[in-house]
C-alpha cells in the first residue's frame, strides 16, 4: 500500500465504504438469460432460484431478515 497515491487510497476507501452498505445476498435476473438467481457479495458465482420463484419476493424475504 505504500506505493499507492493518495488518490488511489481515497478511491479504495470509497469503494470499501460503499461495499459495506450492500446486503450480503440478493436476488436478481441473470442478464444473459433473465433467469432469477441469488448472488452473494464477494463471490464470483450465482445460484439459480427454484422455478416459479420471483427475485423481488426473495429480496423482500432477505430484507425482512435484517
Amino acid at each position: 500500500m505504500c506505493d499507492l497515491t493518495e488518490a488511489e487510497l481515497d478511491a479504495h476507501s470509497l469503494r470499501l465504504r460503499l461495499e459495506a452498505t450492500l446486503r450480503a445476498m440478493c436476488a436478481t435476473l441473470l442478464p444473459s438469460t433473465l433467469e432469477p438467481v441469488v448472488i452473494k457479495r464477494g463471490e464470483r458465482a450465482y445460484w439459480p432460484l427454484p422455478e416459479g420463484a420471483a427475485a423481488e419476493r426473495i429480496n423482500e424475504i432477505f430484507a425482512a431478515s435484517l
